[in-house]
């Protein structure tokens, strides 16, 4: 237990907060507890919790009692990287997003009970902050009365003068069931240099299939290696339809919740037979995806380095308690070779990746995430992956009423747009946001926005690339956005918008990456054509 004692509360905001004292008054055994008085009408009630700064990923448990009547309104406000963010408690529910009050809400403390009666809170501080930043060290904790009363404007409360509250056995401490944490910035599997039936956690590899007859095994190749030692090479047989066999590395109930991405090297003797990543947790939850859309291509036998963002699996495994990592191979014709493995390990941090290249079909991205369009009023917008010369694009058109329409008793404004989500992926260690845009006439002109999740922040596309009919390379420096606020340890979606002014149009897009500049390779059919869109 970090802060046991309900004595380092303090009272820090003069006049306009609350007055902070021990009594007996509220106890069965006549101890004392904590006793929170209001000090005014129309002040913030506001109490200082805890002098010291912490980090809320070793201590995230919070805990205490507390006996409060239903007229009196107060949440929790931590401060974190100079943002502070909101604890829903007894307070009522507020609206932060895009009002810039340098507030964010992370998270609402269950079971709270407003009947002057003694009761339990706990709550998971490290959870709740994950939803909106990767920053964790508190620097302030706060229980405070703040409303929003419009855009950059915070105003106090409304407690009566004299309302009052009781604290008692407040504690931030260790979470007790946590999975295993580790802290190194590349977290080490496997590199299969030991030749050993077991990773570094000392767990042991699984081999699993179907029940009709399908093979797999492994074994370990040194004229196979990447550099110096042995990869995992794994020779596996599952050649008709329906038909799987896989390979899983088991963990020790792994917390990779401060982790943003696998990597390891591949190559096959078979280029094109997709291979399924999976892991899980547990619970018995598992997500899994495939390994060809992680690779810089699929048709090669050299080593390929594979890159998946954890973000894939949030939103299916419990990433604080990882049971397992898979490698599954699914039936098809002549579904047979050996996959070469070497080098797995979890990453803290990511500096690039690949949000989309729409060479496939599917709703989502390659965050494991989907993409929308969204229109406000009397516009208009329709947005489908297509193909040119059997690359993958993005095709997005807009019109109707875009800008301020001046009708009969009404001003509206009116804007349409696409967005695709990033799923609260840490890309503090990334550069620019880039991708490829083609228009249909020339001159069009989408904002192009990140949101964090609270806030979002525009710029012009004019300012880094000029939209033509031929296919251009934009790359915007995430600085550009930071500096205005976004939270780019935790970026929730990226948006094209069309507004403010009255416009119609199609633009392409393409290769949307978040690091450095995605460059495409050339194929036969673009070389000879000179489009150089097509990978």
């Amino acid at each position: 237990t970090l802060f046991p004692s309900p004595t380092l509360f303090r009272s820090t905001f003069d006049e306009v907060g609350a007055t902070v004292t021990l009594s007996n008054e509220a106890t069965f055994d006549g101890t004392q507890a904590l006793k929170i008085t209001n000090s005014k009408v129309g002040g913030n009630f506001a109490v200082n919790v805890q002098p010291t700064i912490f980090d809320a990923q070793a201590y995230p448990i919070v805990q205490f009692d507390y006996r409060i009547p239903p007229d009196v309104k107060t949440n929790f406000q931590v401060k974190v990287a100079d943002r502070w963010y909101d604890i829903e408690f007894t307070d009522d529910p507020k609206e932060f997003r895009d009002k810039r009050v340098n507030i964010a809400p992370i998270g609402t403390i269950e079971g709270v009970v407003a009947d002057d009666q003694w009761h339990t809170a706990r709550f998971n501080l490290y959870d709740m902050l994950r939803t909106k930043t990767g920053h964790m060290l508190v620097e302030e904790m706060i229980m405070a009365d703040w409303d929003v009363g419009g855009f950059m404007k915070l105003q106090f409360g409304h407690n009566r003068e004299g309302a009052t509250y009781f604290i008692d056995n407040f504690s931030i401490s260790r979470e007790t069931d946590m999975g295993m944490r580790i802290e190194e910035e590349r977290l080490l599997v496997d590199d299969f240099n030991q030749r050993k039936a077991t990773n570094v956690f000392g767990k042991p590899a699984l081999l699993f299939v179907d029940s009709a007859g399908s093979h797999i095994d492994h074994g370990f190749r040194s004229d196979q290696a990447l550099g110096k030692g042995h990869s995992l090479a794994l020779a596996y047989d599952v050649s008709e339809k329906g038909r799987y066999a896989g390979y899983a590395t088991t963990f020790p109930n792994l917390d990779l919740r401060s982790y943003q991405g696998l990597s390891f090297f591949a190559k096959s003797t078979k280029p094109g037979q997709e291979v399924f990543i999976g892991l899980r947790d547990q619970f018995g939850h598992e997500g899994k995806v495939g390994m060809s859309q992680y690779v810089s291509a699929n048709e090669s036998e050299d080593w390929q380095e594979v890159i998946i963002p954890l973000a894939v699996f949030s939103n299916s495994v419990d990433l604080g308690k990882v049971e397992n990592l898979s490698f599954t191979f699914e039936g098809g014709s002549d579904s047979k070779g050996t996959l070469f493995v070497d080098s797995l390990e979890f990453r803290k941090s990511l500096s690039s990746f690949l949000v989309n290249d729409f060479n496939d079909l599917a709703e989502g991205n390659k965050l494991a995430r989907s993409h929308r369009t969204f229109v406000s009023g009397a516009a208009a917008v329709n947005g489908m992956v297509t193909r040119h010369l059997g690359n993958g694009i993005f095709r997005l058109s807009y019109g109707g009423n875009i800008g301020e329409i001046h009708a009969y008793a009404s001003d509206l404004f009116t804007y349409a747009g696409w967005t695709t989500e990033l799923g609260g992926i840490n890309c503090s260690d990334c550069q620019s946001l880039s991708f490829r845009i083609k228009g249909g006439e020339g001159g069009e002109r989408p904002n192009i926005y990140l949101d964090d999740g609270n806030f979002r922040w525009s710029v012009d596309i004019a300012k880094y690339a000029p939209v033509t009919t031929d296919w251009q390379d934009v790359v915007i420096p995430l600085e550009d956005f930071a500096e205005y606020g976004v939270d780019l340890t935790h970026l929730a979606e990226l948006q094209f918008a069309f507004e403010w002014e009255k416009m119609s149009g199609t633009i392409y897009i393409d290769d949307i990456k978040l690091g450095s500049a995605f460059v495409p390779k050339l194929t036969a059919q673009a070389a000879e054509t000179g489009d150089t869109n097509s990978k």
